[in-house]
Formats: structure tokens, C-alpha cells, sequence
């Protein structure tokens, strides 16, 4: 499965458009817009932003694993969603 199928498929399952993960990723809705559908790979440091907040792993997204699910960040901590309590969504 593709990257841009994968990226899609997070964001919807997420619950989220395209407008909310761009604002709590900071990753343009435009370069959001083009790896979704298929036009552009986003850079490593997007690719890591994407991962934190839709909580999927990062070899998943680029279809190395079939795990979907992100439930830690470095070193052990919890993933947690950044979204929560932000009061934009």
C-alpha cells in the first residue's frame, strides 16, 4: 500500500481533515494535500510530525510494518494525542 493511501487512510481514521493536522502539525495543508494524493513525499521532519499526530508509526506509514499503531514516543514515554485539549477540533 502506498504511502499516500496510508497517509489518507490515518487522517480519515483520525477523524480529522486535511485543515486540523496541518494547523497541529505544522506541516503545510498543501504538502498535506500533494502526499496524499500520491504528487510528493514529504521530507523526514514532516513525515515525523505526521506520525505524532495522526499516532502512527512511522515504518507503517512508509509501508514497512503492518502496525499501524504509534503507542510510544523515544526512550518509553506514552504517546499521547497532541490534539487533546487544544480546542481547535
Amino acid at each position: 500500500e502506498a504511502l499516500s493511501k496510508r497517509l489518507k487512510k490515518a487522517r480519515e481514521n483520525s477523524g480529522l481533515s486535511q485543515q486540523s493536522v496541518s494547523y497541529l502539525s505544522g506541516v503545510p495543508q498543501s504538502v498535506l494535500s500533494k502526499a496524499e494524493a500520491g504528487r510528493i513525499t514529504p521530507c523526514v521532519r514532516n513525515l515525523v510530525k505526521l506520525c505524532r499526530i495522526l499516532n502512527v508509526s512511522s515504518d507503517w506509514l512508509l509501508g514497512l510494518s503492518d502496525e499501524m499503531q504509534s503507542h510510544t514516543l523515544h526512550r518509553g514515554v506514552p504517546m499521547l494525542p497532541l490534539w487533546e485539549g487544544v480546542g481547535f477540533i
